[in-house]
């Protein structure tokens, strides 16, 4: 393996009695056997894994020359729960499982192979497998990695400490609510009322403004006149047949039941506008501090 995430086998094969191992660097490539199938793993193409562990000195030459590794051949001495061989180190590390940081067994194994280890893990350094948690234990690194060994998100909001870290000037927040019934017909009744008032006082004014700003010939002044007399005529029979509007008529034309239809076509009404315009009303709130 290599730390530069190239995929290399580094084997020492024993060479006889007083003689130096022999060291040998192919790129890694096994045979593997699975229920009389033989797969031949080659980590140029594939993603190969293979359970980690320690493994007596090699003697078989052959492996080298070939460039292939059977270790299904070789008697394993020492497994480690949880570590896996695969291509490079990289792939090694993501698809292996921290199972063996929840036995004392297997961490012993590590501590004999790397006396070092016991001067950085104690016996009390060992992972709970009582603790509760959402990973199970074969759960690989790659996944803890994607979750950011995080259990769960909660979130805490908290507006006094806000204001108190941040000391903002002014503070702008926008809600969305729907007006309830009886909000709803106070504002677009008050607002009917106050408007046609406004319209009855403001109306006349404006049209005597408008009539004086430029000085008109007889003519023009009795052509104007009947122009706004045509005008007022025109609005005063809108206005009459809006009073006289009626959307529930009857067979029955009693002039009481014909007055409470025309109430309830003008109440109608306002409700159906107030309706459209209070879907999904957004009040803007600015609050000073």
């Amino acid at each position: 393996m290599s730390a530069l995430n190239t995929n290399y086998l580094n084997a020492a094969v024993n060479n006889g009695p007083n003689q130096l191992p022999g060291w040998y660097r192919n790129s890694i490539s096994w045979y593997l056997y699975n229920n009389t199938r033989t797969t031949i793993c080659d980590c140029d193409n594939d993603y190969c894994q293979y359970p980690a562990g320690f493994y007596p000195m090699i003697n078989d030459h052959d492996a080298f020359l070939y460039w292939y590794f059977k270790p299904q051949n070789y008697e394993i001495l020492d497994a480690i729960e949880g570590f896996m061989i695969s291509c490079t180190t990289m792939e090694s590390l993501l698809g292996g499982t921290l199972e063996c940081l929840y036995s004392l067994k297997c961490v012993a194994i590590l501590r004999r192979y790397f006396p070092k280890l016991n001067q950085t893990i104690f016996d009390d350094d060992i992972l709970n497998k009582s603790w509760l948690t959402k990973y199970s234990l074969n759960t690989n690194i790659n996944s803890l990695l994607e979750e950011l060994f995080i259990e769960e998100f909660s979130c805490e909001i908290d507006y006094n400490q806000y204001f108190q870290r941040c000391s903002p000037n002014s503070c702008t927040y926008s809600y969305t609510k729907r007006a309830d019934f009886i909000y709803m017909i106070t504002i677009l009744l008050g607002f009917y009322g106050s408007l046609q008032t406004v319209l009855r006082k403001i109306i006349p004014f404006l049209i005597k403004w408008v009539l004086k700003r430029t000085p008109r010939s007889a003519n023009q002044n009795n052509h104007e006149k009947k122009s706004l007399r045509r005008l007022l005529i025109l609005l005063k029979a809108f206005k009459t047949r809006i009073f006289k509007l009626n959307l529930f008529k009857t067979a029955d034309r009693s002039p009481e039941l014909i007055y409470q239809q025309r109430i309830t076509t003008r109440l109608y009404l306002v409700l159906l506008i107030a309706y459209a315009k209070s879907i999904d009303r957004e009040n803007n709130v600015k609050e000073e501090s």
